[in-house]
């Protein structure tokens, strides 16, 4: 048996915007470590981000150079 855990955007008619930086950090890391296809991670680093620059309420290591910009 495999446990997973999924979430389904539940506002469709709220615009989309872009991922922050540390979130996409974060989706590419698991990715990564999951061997996903080189051609599935090369979407995702290809996938615009918001820019944001600062620091985000979330201590995990693969972000950790974000937060100290």
């Amino acid at each position: 048996m495999i446990e997973c855990r999924t979430y389904q955007y539940s506002n469709v008619k709220a615009k989309s915007e872009p991922p922050s930086p540390h979130y996409k950090t974060v989706i590419l890391a698991g990715a990564v470590e999951h061997s996903l296809p080189a051609s599935y991670i090369k979407g995702l680093a290809a996938f615009p981000d918001n820019g944001y620059k600062g620091r985000v309420e979330v201590d995990i290591e693969v972000i950790k150079h974000l937060n100290e910009a």
